[in-house]
């Protein structure tokens, strides 16, 4: 009776901690614990300028974070007057001013539309604008006042209208990314730029007719990436490219090129003449009836523009832009033609975090989004710094004590000596831009590196680096139209995993495969292995010990064992979402398997295979310390995750609320309180029990409480009474 109470009372005082952003299983003895935000900066996505009912003049700026922000500045005294919280994202790159002054913005990756009402100060979260998609790129509203959108993945155009949101389709067939959207209401026509690769497409919204305008020696450009309509003119800028495309917007008829740095054009001028475009960081004045382009005379200092927008001061017309992303932005008198650049002091908020690794030093190093900055988590000092110049890291490889970094968008490979910002080795090029899986492998020298292909292209690549001489080979393809998009190294064999998701549409067409090869022999011939899983679209997680190979396919964790060719696998989620980036896995120091997949963490034991949710929201990487903590990362912070070690006190373990312990010198009664508060014996206790105590009551010659209504009486001939030390409770903390 007594030992069954007393093991009730230890289940029931388990040290569990339930962190805010997720919820730990029942039977789990795992303590998470909030690190810190370890990047916060001020990045401006994009920004859109107007007035509001009073005549104010606003910039309307997006800022990355978690959530994002929309920040509202007064344009002439560069103070913020207001802030609003994006419920749901973390970036923005659609924002439009209608009208009537009211701004709509789209979040990236909700793919949410938002309202924003200056005059009231209010804004109006409308909800996910269609299913099947990630970010709306780009905004325009018409004549009418409906508001349309761009989408990716679906490559499609949504309308809002009267509340309510309709999916009006792709715009072109197979191209999944609707990066811009122009608007020209003489012909009630949607310009729509897409990629991968670009096209653009004219669609007439009142016959539903759509045809391609791109002329073809433009189309090998990854997308178009800006659109706007000004006088009749359709201006398409190429990604990547300094070159803007001119169309009669009524004919569709080619006009030809106009170099520029800026994301596009103004809207037309005041003048009915006139367009705006920035480049070598000179504002430029464009007039479309004679072609002729004069440059201001001030320079931009040494930035492009993000925006163009005209707005009302008073009598006086304005042209105002954001410059770059750290919130330097410019006005121009257009009568007066005086041009002057300044600086908001934007809000900072925390980065959203991309990836993060353990690096030789100890230290945790932490990849963002967008930003430029890395974190760096010290978990010696339990401080954090940060280094700047990086750019967002695909993935980490330390390889005989070497510190290696990919880095997209370049598709580039670094050496990073901490604290120094990191020296960039080679880029591996090849249509190759995302770096997405590295690894060494013991007793050679090579850095082993997988790839996932930019837009417009097919398939990925396997790079290996050599450390020691300093070059590198690419095998493009290694793996027909599928990219490479994990890696592990075990025994004398590198494992690569790939992703069916590589520019060309697989899905129900190819697998994904599990390969290896000889580590010591990089140009050697690949081996595919059974891997038993089916139809895999990806296998975008592996890890090793000394046995097996473990990883992650889709929703599914499998161990694949390199001597029999056996698999077995358990279902972590239902259903996965992405192309290569959402799942990691560790091998912890108590020998079972970590990680992280759709958001959900978990662990399983490699001989049972059960399996533990320990959080089922919200936990996207991990990574394992030096020092054998699990960290983990959820939006903009880093949390740790540490199994619960025992404190043993003799005999019993000791937990948290315990004030002592008793041990039984010779035969001692227990006691049991009744409902009406007698005593009743419940047994004889035997020398060399021990219980611990909760409670003291001044009662009788003194009463112990050992839980579950259970008391031992003291008696220092019977029973001995002591309290922990203060080196044993510091290990409870």
């Amino acid at each position: 009776m007594v030992k069954k109470s007393v093991f009730f009372l230890m289940l029931a005082c388990v040290f569990l901690v339930f962190s805010q952003i997720g919820s730990v299983s029942a039977d789990s003895s795992y303590q998470i614990s909030k690190v810190g935000k370890p990047i916060t900066n001020s990045t401006a996505i994009t920004a859109v300028s107007g007035n509001d009912a009073e005549g104010n003049a606003y910039m309307y700026i997006l800022l990355q974070g978690e959530p994002a922000q929309l920040a509202v500045f007064d344009l002439f005294n560069k103070k913020m007057v207001d802030q609003k919280a994006l419920a749901g994202s973390s970036s923005g790159w659609a924002i439009e001013v209608d009208e009537k002054g009211e701004v709509w913005i789209g979040g990236t990756p909700s793919n949410k539309l938002y309202k924003y009402n200056p005059n009231q100060k209010k804004l109006t979260d409308l909800g996910k604008a269609t299913s099947g998609s990630t970010s709306i790129h780009d905004i325009e509203v018409d004549h009418h006042g409906n508001v349309y959108g761009s989408t990716s993945y679906e490559g499609g155009v949504f309308k809002y209208s009267g509340g309510k949101f309709q999916n009006l389709g792709q715009a072109a067939n197979g191209k999944t990314i609707g990066r811009s959207l122009a608007y020209y209401p003489a012909t009630n026509t949607m310009f729509v730029g897409v990629g991968a690769n670009a096209d653009l497409i004219a669609w007439n919204l009142s016959s539903n007719a759509k045809k391609s305008i791109l002329p073809q020696q433009y189309k090998n450009a990854t997308s178009v990436y800006d659109l706007d309509q000004a006088g009749g003119v359709l201006f398409a800028k190429l990604e990547n490219k300094q070159t803007i495309l001119m169309f009669d917007a009524k004919t569709y008829k080619f006009k030809g090129e106009l170099t520029a740095k800026s994301r596009g054009v103004s809207k037309l001028a005041p003048n009915g003449k006139d367009v705006y475009f920035t480049n070598d960081y000179h504002l430029q004045k464009m007039d479309l009836q004679t072609g002729k382009v004069t440059a201001s005379r001030k320079t931009l200092q040494g930035t492009e523009a993000v925006s163009l927008d005209f707005v009302k001061k008073g009598s006086k017309t304005y042209l105002a832009g954001l410059l770059g992303n750290t919130g330097t932005f410019f006005t121009y008198d257009v009568a007066s033609e005086e041009l002057v650049v300044d600086h908001f002091a934007l809000p900072a908020a925390g980065v959203p975090i991309y990836n993060l690794a353990a690096g030789p030093d100890g230290n945790i190093y932490i990849s963002s989004y967008v930003s430029d900055k890395m974190g760096v988590y010290h978990p010696q000092s339990k401080t954090f710094s940060s280094i700047s110049r990086i750019g967002q890291v695909e993935s980490f490889a330390t390889v005989n004590g070497k510190f290696y970094l990919g880095v997209y968008p370049a598709g580039v490979i670094s050496e990073l000596k901490a604290p120094s910002s990191p020296t960039q080795l080679f880029t591996i090029g090849n249509g190759q831009n995302r770096p997405v899986a590295m690894t060494g492998a013991k007793g050679t020298n090579y850095l082993f590196i997988g790839t996932h292909p930019k837009n417009g292209e097919i398939g990925g690549s396997l790079t290996i680096y050599d450390t020691i001489a300093r070059n590198h080979s690419v095998r493009r393809n290694i793996v027909k139209d599928q990219s490479i998009i994990s890696l592990t190294a075990h025994q004398s064999y590198v494992y690569g995993g790939t992703s069916i998701f590589s520019g060309k549409n697989l899905e129900g067409k190819q697998n994904a495969i599990l390969f290896r090869m000889k580590s010591s022999s990089p140009a050697g011939k690949i081996e595919i292995l059974p891997l038993g899983i089916k139809n895999p679209r990806m296998i975008h997680a592996l890890a090793a010990d000394a046995k097996k190979i473990y990883g992650l396919s889709d929703g599914n964790f499998f161990s694949y064992d390199p001597q029999t060719k056996k698999t077995q696998t358990v279902n972590i989620v239902k259903n996965t979402s992405g192309r290569f980036n959402n799942g990691t896995l560790v091998i912890g120091n108590d020998g079972l398997i970590y990680g992280t997949v759709e958001g959900t963490l978990f662990s399983v034991h490699p001989g049972t295979f059960k399996k533990e949710i320990l959080k089922s929201t919200g936990a996207e990487r991990l990574t394992k310390g030096a020092d054998g903590v699990i960290y983990f990362t959820s939006k903009d912070e880093l949390f740790s995750l540490k199994a619960h070690q025992k404190v043993m006190w003799g005999k019993t373990e000791l937990l948290k609320g315990q004030i002592g312990k008793v041990t039984i010198k010779q035969a001692a009664a227990l006691w049991k309180r009744n409902d009406d508060g007698t005593l009743e014996k419940e047994r004889t206790l035997k020398p060399g029990e021990e219980f611990r105590v909760y409670r003291y009551l001044a009662e009788k010659s003194g009463l112990y409480g050992v839980g579950g209504g259970l008391f031992i009486e003291k008696n220092s001939a019977s029973v001995h009474y002591e309290t922990p030390s203060k080196s044993k409770l510091a290990l409870l903390k």
